[in-house]
């Protein structure tokens, strides 16, 4: 899955998720069936264009390997990966608060833009009603 996600191949990633969730309910790993199942939906929504919603699928990515590791109860393995997930939720974060600036601008400009049209029209219209146009 995290080289479906990598690829950004939402088809991939929504089939494995997929497969994962249904083997993982078969065996009784209830939390990784659950997981799998969020990971399924969001993949088919997710635009793979936005890094944020990247770095979100990867944070459930890590969930559902913190998931597994815990079943195998590999206690390194778990602290490196709950140390990994802090990291995927802080970069998530700060890749949100970044989208989220970066669209305020583009609305400002789309506003301004929309502004400078407007007065444009009103000025043709102004010429016109002079005959100076």
């Amino acid at each position: 899955m995290r080289q479906a996600l990598i690829r950004t191949d939402g088809k991939d990633l929504t089939f494995l998720a997929h497969s994962l969730k249904g083997s993982s309910a078969q065996i009784g790993a209830v939390r990784v069936a659950s997981l799998s199942a969020e990971l399924e939906e969001k993949g088919a929504k997710t635009d793979f264009n936005n890094a944020a919603d990247r770095a979100s699928l990867g944070d459930l990515l890590a969930e559902i390997e913190r998931e597994a590791i815990k079943r195998e109860n590999d206690k390194d393995k778990l602290k490196e990966l709950s140390a990994e997930i802090g990291n995927l939720s802080v970069t998530r974060d700060t890749l949100k608060a970044k989208w989220q600036k970066e669209k305020e601008l583009v609305e400002k400009v789309q506003t301004a833009k929309a502004e400078i049209e407007n007065l444009k029209l009103a000025a043709e219209k102004a010429c016109e009603a002079l005959g100076l146009g």
